[in-house]
């Protein structure tokens, strides 16, 4: 009937089309100016920062895979490189999923919920049960643990930044956008690098060796450092808690192809 219609007015279909949607929306062809509130826009902002958080705690899942489940230096590196890779190629996919819904609950709703679960159990999951597998299946079990939490990541992430265009399109409010999402990032991080170099490290800072200070004291920028001796901490913690002694008794010796071993102090 469309096509009819426009060829009874002498019009091709797009033309036809153009007009009547003018009619129903009226002649005013301005796009409709969407703003939101500044608490909504805050609150949105939390979102990102949550993500930063995980991604922040991520930083040091290669001196636990490494120094807990016994994964090798080189292994545990070319899987998290992959695992990069792996990320490149979500993005397009879920970007178009996310492109076609359009449910009940909206386009961004189910994906910020789901993409939360997603990366809460993966990181439980990955941190509390890869060492506890057998050796022979330790890597495969690392590496879907770690893709799951990689889609749930790449969820979140897409929603960040496709949604910052729909919360609001006034170009007043989009700076605000800009600021909440530095601000509540910057103050995360830093409290989290304030907790691990001020409280964590020089609580049990005695643990370190002399030989493993040096190490720490190769790197060149200060927050390689701190994550270095954070990972050592931490796995001489579990160690201790997983074998039932003393945290002093605990001494971490290296094989030629960098895996670790637990040697005990007689």
């Amino acid at each position: 009937r469309l096509h009819r219609k426009a060829l009874s007015l002498n019009l091709t279909v797009r033309e036809f089309d153009y007009i009547m949607k003018k009619e129903v929306h009226g002649q005013d062809n301005k796009i409709k100016q969407n703003r939101a509130h500044i608490w909504q826009i805050a609150f949105f902002s939390l979102n990102n920062t949550s993500t930063n958080l995980f991604l922040a705690m991520m930083g040091y899942v290669s001196y636990y895979a490494n120094g807990i489940a016994g994964i090798g230096v080189v292994v545990i590196s070319f899987i998290l490189t992959g695992m990069r890779v792996f990320d490149g190629i979500t993005d397009p996919v879920i970007g178009y999923i996310l492109d076609k819904t359009n449910g009940r609950f909206g386009k961004f709703r189910p994906f910020i919920v789901l993409g939360y679960i997603l990366m809460a159990a993966s990181s439980l999951v990955l941190f509390f049960t890869t060492h506890l597998v057998p050796s022979f299946i330790r890597a495969p079990y690392f590496i879907i643990i770690y893709a799951v939490y990689i889609i749930g990541y790449t969820f979140q992430t897409t929603v960040v930044k496709s949604g910052q265009s729909v919360i609001t399109n006034d170009v007043n409010q989009r700076p605000l956008i800009t600021f909440f999402d530095s601000t509540f990032i910057m103050f995360a991080h830093g409290l989290t690098a304030f907790y691990v170099s001020v409280y964590l490290i020089h609580k049990y800072k005695n643990l370190i060796s002399i030989q493993e200070e040096q190490r720490v004291y190769s790197f060149k920028f200060y927050e390689d450092r701190m994550r270095c001796m954070t990972g050592k901490i931490l796995t001489k913690l579990l160690l201790a808690h997983y074998l039932e002694v003393d945290c002093l008794d605990i001494q971490i010796c290296y094989e030629k192809n960098g895996k670790p071993y637990h040697m005990p102090i007689k």
